[in-house]
Parts: C-alpha cells; sequence; structure tokens
C-alpha cells in the first residue's frame, strides 16, 4: 500500500490528497510529535516517517498533522487481505499494508486458457487487477504492485513501482538493473556496512560484485551470513524458502510513553507486570497456534499448555534519557524523548513460563545495567528460544535439552573427576538457587552473598563457587571454627571449586567444549601451583590465557585478565580477583 495510514485519512477527500499531510502523536501547536507516516507530497519537500514534527514544518510550513485512526487501519487491512486470498491462498503477509503473494499458479492458469498470449502481458492484466479490486474495497486507498522471480525482486520491483504503479523485473534484466543500485539500496545493509564498502571506494551493487564471497566476510570483517546475503542480493538471487506461515521466534511487550519512575522497587514492580504480560502473550500465542488442540475441555487445554515449555532466552530493553536532552523532541510531555536504547541478555540452562521466573531475571538484568531509576524512559521485554513439544512425545524439548547438557556435564568433567569435589559443587548450586542469578550478580555482590549465606549455615567452604579473596576465606573460616592459619586451605578449595563453578556458567552456553575444558584445567592447574615453592602465578596464568585465546561472549563472557598479586612464602597472602573472568553484557 501506498503511504497507508495518510492514504486511509485523506481517501475520498481530493483536496485533502494534493497536500502534504502526515500521521503522527501530538497537534500542531506542539510540534512534538513524531511522524509516523506521510503521503507522497509531503515527501517531496523531504519529509519522511520517524522525522519530528518540529523538523519537517521547518522544511514544509504548510504541512498538515492529522492523527492515527487504527480502527479504520484495521479494517482497511483487512478488505486488503480478503483482496489477496481471493486471487491466491499462498499470502505471506509483512505488516498491515504489505504482503508477498505466490501467483505461480495463477499464471500457469491464465497461460493454460491462452496459450498464445505473452506471460508478461498475463502478469501485468493480473496485478492490475488486483490493484483495481483494492482500490476498491478499500475505499480509494492505492496499491503498488512489483513482480520477480523471487521475494527479494520483487521488493525491488515494489519499491520501482511506488507510487500508484506496477513494475515487473524480468530475469533477463536482473543483472543490469541491480548493477546501477547502490549498495545501501540492498536489504539489511545498513550505515556500518555501508560505511565499510564505501571505505574501498564500493558504492553500487555492479562495484560490490567484483568481490568474493571469503573477501567481504574476513577481509572486511562483515561475517559470514552477511557476507553471504549481500553477496547474492547484488546477483539477484534469494535463497529464503516460501514459508506463509513461519514459527514465531520471539514474544515481546515493551512501553515507551509515560514511564517516569523515582525508585528501584517501581522499576521492579514495573518488570513484574511487564514480565506477567508477556508469558501471557506467549501462552495466547501457543494456544493460538495449537489451534484445535486447545480447543477442549479444560483438562485438554491445560494438557496443551503443559507441553509448551516456554522460553530459554530472557532479553531487556532499556530507553535510558539522554542528558541535557532537547525536552521539545519527545512524543507530548510523557513521551521517551532523545534516548539510548540499552539491551542485555540472559541464557537460561531450562526454559520457563514461570511469570516469576521471567521477573526476577530481567530484574536481575536490570540491576547489572546500573542505571537510575529516574534515567529509565521506557521497557521491553522480549523471550525468544521458545520449546515447544511437536507430534505427540511430551517434554521432547526438555529431554532432549537435559540430555545434551548431560552430555556435555560428561565429556568436560570426566578428565577432573578425581581432582574436584563435585559434591562440593552441588552444594554450590543450593547455596545460590540457581545459575540465572549468579550470571546478574556482580563479583562483589556474589562474595557478600555467599559469605552472608555462611553465616547463616556454617557450610563448609568449598562450596565457594567463586574465585574469592582473602575477606571471603577469612569469615568462611570464621564460621566453621578454623584458625586464621588455614587460610591458604581454603583458597585452594576455593580454586578447584572455581572450575566447577565456569563450568555451570559456560554450560548453558553454546561454546566450544575444547575452551572450556582448557579453562577448567588452567584453573585446576593454578590451584596446585600455589604449593609450588618457585612458581609465578602470573606468568603461568597469563600464558594458559594466551594459549586458550578467549572471547567476549554476549551474554556469558569469559575474557583473558586476572589480577593475581602471589609471593612465594606459605604465610603470606594469596589474592585472586577474579571480576575479570566472568561478568554479564558487554
Amino acid at each position: 500500500m501506498d503511504a497507508f495510514f495518510a492514504s486511509v485519512t485523506t481517501r475520498g477527500v481530493p483536496e485533502l490528497q494534493r497536500l502534504p499531510v502526515v500521521i503522527c502523536w501530538g497537534s500542531e501547536k506542539s510540534n512534538s510529535g513524531e511522524i509516523s507516516c506521510a503521503n507522497y507530497v509531503a515527501r517531496k519537500s523531504g519529509v519522511k516517517a520517524g522525522e519530528w514534527l518540529s523538523s519537517a514544518k521547518e522544511k514544509c510550513p504548510t504541512l498538515i498533522s492529522f492523527p492515527f485512526e487504527f480502527e479504520k487501519y484495521t479494517e482497511t487491512a483487512m478488505n486488503m487481505y480478503k483482496a489477496l486470498f481471493r486471487l491466491t491462498p499462498h499470502v505471506l503477509g509483512l505488516s498491515c499494508d504489505e504482503a508477498y503473494l505466490d501467483v505461480s499458479q495463477v499464471v500457469a492458469d491464465a497461460a493454460l486458457a491462452n496459450p498464445f498470449a505473452d506471460v508478461n502481458h498475463v502478469v501485468s492484466e493480473i496485478a492490475e487487477k488486483l490493484r483495481r479490486e483494492i482500490f476498491q474495497v478499500t475505499g480509494g486507498c492505492t496499491a503498488s504492485i512489483g513482480c520477480g522471480s523471487n521475494q527479494f525482486l520483487s521488493r525491488l520491483a515494489t519499491k520501482q513501482a511506488k507510487p500508484d504503479g506496477y513494475f515487473h523485473l524480468e530475469d533477463s534484466k536482473v543483472l543490469d538493473f541491480i548493477g546501477k543500485l547502490n549498495v545501501s539500496d540492498l536489504p539489511s545493509v545498513g550505515w556500518s556496512t555501508t560505511k565499510i564498502l564505501k571505505e574501498k571506494g564500493i558504492q553500487t551493487c555492479f562495484e560490490l560484485r567484483k568481490l568474493s564471497q571469503k573477501f567481504l566476510a574476513q577481509d572486511l570483517k562483515l561475517g559470514p551470513k552477511t557476507a553471504k546475503k549481500i553477496f547474492e542480493y547484488c546477483r539477484g538471487i534469494d535463497t529464503r524458502p516460501w514459508n506463509p506461515r513461519p514459527i514465531r521466534k520471539s514474544v515481546s511487550a515493551q512501553i515507551s510513553w509515560g514511564v517516569r519512575m523515582k525508585t528501584d522497587s517501581e522499576v521492579e514492580d514495573f518488570l513484574k507486570h511487564l514480565s506477567a504480560k508477556v508469558v501471557d502473550r506467549m501462552l495466547a500465542m501457543f494456544k493460538k497456534t495449537s489451534g484445535n488442540k486447545a480447543k477442549g475441555t479444560a483438562a485438554e487445554e491445560a494438557n496443551v499448555i503443559r507441553s509448551f515449555h516456554g522460553a530459554s532466552l530472557v532479553s531487556l530493553k532499556v530507553w535510558r534519557a539522554k542528558k541535557n536532552a532537547n525536552p521539545n523532541k519527545r512524543k507530548g510531555s510523557l513521551g521517551h524523548g532523545q534516548c539510548d536504547r540499552l539491551h542485555r541478555s540472559l541464557t537460561r540452562s531450562f526454559p520457563t513460563k514461570d511469570p516469576e521466573e521471567v521477573a526476577r531475571n530481567t530484574i536481575g538484568l536490570f540491576k547489572a545495567l546500573k542505571i537510575e531509576a529516574e534515567e529509565v524512559r521506557g521497557m521491553g521485554v522480549i523471550l525468544g528460544n521458545l520449546h515447544e513439544n511437536k507430534n505427540s512425545a511430551s517434554s521432547t524439548s526438555v529431554r532432549k535439552l537435559s540430555t545434551n547438557q548431560a552430555k556435555r556435564r560428561r565429556t568436560v568433567l570426566e578428565p577432573f573427576r578425581n581432582t574436584f569435589n563435585l559434591s562440593a559443587a552441588l552444594q554450590a548450586s543450593t547455596l545460590t538457587k540457581d545459575i540465572e542469578n549468579l550470571q546478574t550478580l556482580s563479583h562483589k555482590e556474589m562474595v557478600d552473598a555467599i559469605i552472608d549465606q555462611l553465616r547463616k549455615t556454617k557450610t563448609e567452604p568449598e562450596v565457594l563457587p567463586f574465585l574469592g579473596n582473602k575477606k571471603a576465606c577469612e569469615a568462611a573460616a570464621f564460621c566453621n571454627g578454623e584458625t586464621c592459619g588455614s587460610v591458604h586451605c581454603f583458597q585452594k578449595h576455593m580454586l578447584d571449586c572455581t572450575a566447577q563453578f565456569l563450568y555451570e556458567m559456560c554450560v548453558s552456553i553454546d561454546d566450544d567444549l575444547v575452551r572450556i575444558r582448557c579453562l577448567i584445567q588452567a584453573v585446576k592447574q593454578i590451584a596446585n601451583c600455589i604449593w609450588e615453592k618457585d612458581s609465578d602465578l602470573n606468568k603461568y596464568w597469563q600464558s594458559c590465557c594466551d594459549q586458550l585465546k578467549f572471547q567476549y561472549r554476549e551474554d556469558v563472557n569469559v575474557c583473558s585478565s586476572s589480577q593475581i598479586s602471589y609471593s612465594s612464602s606459605r604465610n603470606s597472602d594469596i589474592i585472586m580477583n577474579s571480576s575479570g573472568i566472568v561478568g554479564l553484557g558487554k
């Protein structure tokens, strides 16, 4: 559809259709709204979606703004989609005003009915007939149609057809047509990729074709996925399968208007409500996709929900107000305004559909960001990696996940089974409740929390699953009625348990088992070297890290730095700071 929101507002009013019109929040007096849609008359003056109304009026003083009319948008979109499905059942909807149609069978049937007709002419007639029907059923909204042999080419053709037109990009003309396009015109090529290519003198797709896929991925460091995509796109290739009913990969809920909080407790309450909302959406989506299975008795519906295991990826998005931001550039007095958007994720060991669990994870992620409550202008919760039981076997996804995890455990820990106190690690998990809690705590918070737990339970110090410091050792010694002379003994136990802890942190992410095994081996060797009189732990640790070549991760980071103070005297302090070894976020 062409400028859909603006077209719905101005349909039936020719006088308005000739004037520059935008759709946005706010009013003409405030000029503080953000433009959602601009008609083509306004676009000729340089006005575009996402722009502030005040800025747009500087370009076009005669600009007219209208508010949103969501009920009309919904009704119009439904009528449009009905017209699409009357033509073919093969419809892939992208949004309320955009869709792909596979008309291969329609064209074949028309060609069989008239064997002497030109295929391009047949395609043109089908497209123009559909455009006329859409105009009629929507009450005067125009549509542009582009035709191509795959989704990518049809999208380029549609862009060429706008506004209110039709364009067929024939296969014989694809290379010439794409070669003249700028690289930035390709889908999924953003400003960052455009900048990298421009620095190499690459501006058009014709110039881009001279580069190999390997050069794009490795030399320009675009990565294998991006390199493959733009390598194929500049040649008109699109290997995406036709899937009109794609499986949802994530569910989200976010609010970025009217968010003003003063205390951390208000933030936590907000996240609890938002987490409950997104879990409700996830379950509702699962029931909807389950079809007739979820339309039986209450017991049958409960069984269907029980077969859905939930999400194992929990993500938090936060809008943080920029300092000294322009107050006029926001949607009214309660808009989020100019913000930095921060994103953090957490991979759980097992999926969940419990809103309290999701809330606990998101609250931990928020604390790790160290943002003041008064700076928050919006938050969103995203649940991904959805684990659904398909076909019949109950608990298939969880059983597979559990089996894979057990296999990893055996593979990684078997070489060190005689060295590690594995029962101590199990006790450690009861202290810290679960691995997700550990991922959301800073090193200092982890130390303080476990020391506090030790004072309450007088648990053996071997269970401390972190690289502790002297204070932690002394606290453990005090709690167990030992003397300070046993501090180094406790330190060695803690170092041994550190390997188990690092394994537990790494096991929930898709990482190289060899790297994890090397990490455990390195920590074990450090523990053994404590008692060697002439050992130099600093050099040994650095050599281990150089061999391991640790890489930063998105959620659980493993890096190569550790601050170690060491003396060969048994009575001196041994202090190891692990804050650089395991951390949350980037």
